[in-house]
């Protein structure tokens, strides 16, 4: 259950940095798309780690 519940943590940790890209200014920049893709990247491959013991 805890590893459940840390997926739908780093799904959410994913969404909020999202949101806070758009928050100071309404837009994302192109240095913020360029952060938010490793953001992305790492934590989709760590859920997808967490996924594989889940299994």
């Amino acid at each position: 259950m805890q590893i459940v519940n840390q997926i739908k943590i780093s799904e959410n940790f994913k969404n909020t940095c999202y949101i806070a890209s758009k928050k100071d200014d309404g837009v994302t920049s192109e240095e913020e798309k360029k952060i938010l893709e490793k953001i992305n990247k790492e934590t989709d491959s760590y859920i997808k780690a967490l996924r594989k013991i889940v299994q």
